[in-house]
């Protein structure tokens, strides 16, 4: 089982106040909301994106969910920037990316100066 994980950023433009919050929680509701529906999908907020991980039909169908979102809330424009990592020869995830990279800094912790 292959599954994709995808970085998303999504940016109303144009709105009327200098703060995107609002928008933004709205595509995370939407996002909370596929979760709540599909309990195979993963996901993680981070300070500036959403990692979300899952069956490639489930993460594309919410990533476009996620981009409409804040035109729902009376954006008139915004960019999403999405980024999507997919391998077929094995299986990968969000955990197993942050658990390879803790190991690699433990590693190499002991020989920086």
């Amino acid at each position: 089982m292959c599954r994709l994980i995808a970085e998303i950023s999504v940016d109303p433009i144009g709105t009327q106040e200098p703060t995107e919050s609002d928008y933004v929680v709205a595509a995370e509701r939407a996002l909370k909301k596929a979760v709540e529906a599909n309990s195979t999908l993963q996901y993680q907020i981070n300070p500036m994106s959403t990692t979300i991980e899952g069956e490639r039909e489930d993460v594309l169908r919410i990533l476009e969910r996620m981009h409409q979102a804040p035109f729902e809330e009376g954006a008139k424009r915004v960019i999403t920037t999405i980024r999507l990592d997919e391998r077929m020869d094995q299986d990968s995830s969000i955990q197993h990316h942050m658990d390879v990279v803790s190991q690699k800094l433990a590693v190499t912790k002991g020989s920086m100066c």
